[in-house]
């Protein structure tokens, strides 16, 4: 075996410093130091978790900067990062010395890097060509420990054996303050090639074992035992699972998972935005609408969302929107949930999609597209209403209900503009239906001037559900205006309104109606048929034993018809409590 040597004296003939690393051609962009998985972290001891510190720093940076380019601003960081924790440990602690083993570095005896994944180990790319101990005296400048950290990223390049190894290029810095013991290293006849390595200090055994260096301080496995390999036949079906792995049906779902991982970079960069144009387009015509929401899923949870936002939008836009729908079959009887949540993700789609509504207003998958994408915000569908045809518009108005219930009056009070009856008489079961409110309430008094007798009956009818004090004068006016067109129906829902509206002004109201004129004569007289009427039910809501005895009186003298309508008042003011008055 070869005794170390000190690799402060140096050789007698150098070879000539190798240069810096070339940088690689523009590519990925680098991960930020934070989201590199560390190295697990060992020290029993404040020096040996300096130290460990300091190597874990050394061995990413080292790992990136064979990878990417060295220019690049988060390559800086993990440089910085490196130099930050070298100074430290340094300067706290002084002459940092390790003991190299073969996946272990040890200062004092004290563990400080340990990585079995050869690949990644410090420890072992160190091992593998020969060095056994290196030392970083605390006088070191930044300018010999850059060199170190260069030389780790040409080794961690994965080189082969023809090429220069630490020892010779570490030999090559010239180190004023960085020193290293080396015996002959234990290689690798090739990066892929396990087992095969050159008698680096171990030797052949006669049996064609291969015995270690006496300091490889790993216990080694016991050797398999000999057995003849010979070729056999691959069936099938694990042929085909083989080529499913990398079939072309694959490259959509690889591809959103690459940019999935690439976008959770913070970096900046454009470049990445322009990565992710191109896998949209090409998702566009591979992939499938999952793979497409999974994309702009991806985009949305990534830093800095917003750079991302144009490269959704474009999805809910001409021609990409129409491609999109052309994909759901005419027979589906709903939106698929996929394309729901990608068209969510694209900004300003809504107006797009109603422009495909004016076309296919019965397409049901449609409508619940329109449905899902205006809950984010419905105000694209109001300008549509006034000038849509009637069944366009009552759709209009029902997908506006859908997104935001609470805006419904916004969009009846449009209905309600228009001359169409079916649209007013919506209009007017959507007030309705609304909690009492004096939006609500204005909407019904304007309907009650219309010129179709079903929605005046329509507008006293959602009066009687919108009870408000504001009504009764309208209300009232009205009923004395009208008195010559107003049907009986009609005539009834007026009189509950104006009771439910105001019960002690409709009292006295109704009073008037029975009796006009007032007096003794005015008892005499018989009012106005229709105002009697309402009168009569109106009575059967307003509360009162001058109420009751009107309603009596009312009844004594009326025809079949309004017998009837004084017997249904008589009832609902038993199921009111205001049978006694």
């Amino acid at each position: 075996m070869t005794a170390p040597a000190d690799s402060s004296a140096p050789p007698a003939s150098q070879p000539a410093p190798p240069a810096a690393p070339a940088p690689p051609p523009a590519g990925p962009v680098p991960p930020s130091p934070e989201s590199v998985p560390d190295e697990p972290a060992f020290g029993a001891s404040a020096a040996g978790r300096a130290t460990n510190d300091s190597l874990r720093a050394l061995s990413k940076a080292a790992r990136m900067l064979a990878l990417y380019d060295a220019h690049n601003d988060a390559i800086r960081r993990f440089v910085a990062d490196y130099r930050a924790t070298m100074e430290k440990v340094l300067r706290d602690f002084g002459d940092m010395e390790l003991e190299i083993r073969p996946f272990e570095v040890l200062r004092a005896g004290d563990v400080v890097h340990r990585e079995k994944d050869r690949e990644k180990s410090l420890a072992f790319r160190l091992y593998r060509d020969g060095i056994r101990r290196l030392v970083v005296e605390k006088r070191a400048s930044w300018v010999e420990q850059l060199q170190l950290l260069k030389v780790l990223s040409v080794r961690f390049a994965g080189v082969r054996q023809q090429e220069e190894d630490a020892v010779t290029m570490l030999s090559a810095c010239d180190f004023k303050a960085i020193s290293f013991e080396a015996v002959s290293g234990l290689v690798a006849r090739d990066d892929d090639e396990e087992g095969a390595i050159d008698d680096g200090g171990g030797g052949m055994r006669p049996d064609g074992d291969v015995a270690g260096p006496t300091e490889w301080d790993l216990p080694l496995p016991a050797p398999l035992g000999r057995t003849q390999t010979a070729q056999a036949p691959v069936g099938d079906a694990e042929l085909e699972r083989l080529r499913a792995e990398e079939a072309s049906a694959t490259l959509p779902a690889r591809a959103v998972r690459m940019l999935r991982e690439v976008v959770r970079s913070e970096s900046p960069d454009r470049d990445l935005v322009a990565m992710a144009e191109e896998i949209r387009d090409f998702l566009l015509v591979e992939g499938t609408v999952a793979n497409l929401r999974d994309m702009a899923t991806a985009l949305a949870e990534a830093p800095g969302p917003e750079r991302f936002a144009p490269v959704v939008a474009v999805l809910g836009q001409e021609p990409s929107l129409a491609q999109l729908l052309s994909r759901v079959p005419a027979s589906e009887p709903h939106a698929p949930a996929e394309l729901c949540d990608l068209l969510g993700h694209a900004a300003g789609t809504l107006p797009r999609l109603l422009d495909h509504f004016a076309s296919k207003p019965e397409w049901v998958p449609l409508r619940e597209l329109i449905v899902f994408v205006a809950r984010g915000g419905p105000d694209a569908i109001l300008p549509r209403i006034p000038a849509a045809a009637v069944p366009i518009a009552r759709r209009l108005h029902a997908m506006f209900v859908e997104a935001a219930p609470a805006r419904a009056l916004e969009s009846a009070t449009l209905l309600a503009a228009r001359s169409e009856p079916d649209l007013q008489l919506l209009a007017l079961a959507c007030a309705a239906g609304m909690p009492p409110c004096a939006a609500a309430t204005e909407l019904a008094l304007k309907l009650l001037g219309a010129p179709s007798p079903r929605v005046r009956v329509k507008a006293v009818a959602a009066l009687v559900h919108l009870p408000d004090p504001r009504a009764f004068k309208p209300l009232a006016k009205f009923a004395e205006e009208s008195v010559d067109s107003t049907a009986e129906a009609e005539a009834e829902a007026l009189g509950m309104a104006l009771g439910l509206s105001s019960p002690e002004e409709a009292g006295a109201l109704f009073a008037r109606w029975v009796h006009p004129g007032g007096g003794f004569v005015g008892r005499l007289r018989r009012g106005n048929p229709v105002l009697v009427r309402a009168a009569a039910a109106g009575l059967g809501v307003v509360p009162g034993k001058e109420a009751a005895a009107l309603l009596k009186e009312i009844d004594s003298r009326a025809d079949e018809d309004l017998h009837r309508c004084c017997l249904r008042s008589g009832v609902l003011r038993k199921k009111r409590g205001l049978a006694d008055g």
